[in-house]
């Protein structure tokens, strides 16, 4: 149970961290979203619940079921990853 919490503290601090690092003069809420780029679809759903509509989403492994140790990303999975403003993992 603490190791959870420990987690999301370190989940929240970083978006909020990623979030206040991207204008010094950015509002509480950005015109555009942030790009987020999740490993699994268990973080994608804990970041979409924390960023709501202030974050936009993407998951390397979609469906949940994919071993991730023999994973290979595809070219637009990359893409995603390189134009992302955080990664989770």
């Amino acid at each position: 149970m603490k190791k959870k919490k420990i987690i999301i503290f370190w989940i929240i601090l970083l978006v909020g961290v990623s979030h206040n690092s991207i204008s010094t003069n950015a509002s509480i809420y950005q015109s555009e979203p942030l790009q987020v780029v999740t490993s699994t679809t268990l973080l994608k759903d804990l970041v979409s619940n924390i960023g709501g509509i202030q974050v936009t989403l993407n998951s390397i492994l979609v469906e949940g079921n994919e071993d991730p140790h023999t994973y290979e990303p595809t070219a637009s999975e990359i893409d995603a990853l390189i134009n992302a403003d955080i990664f989770f993992c």
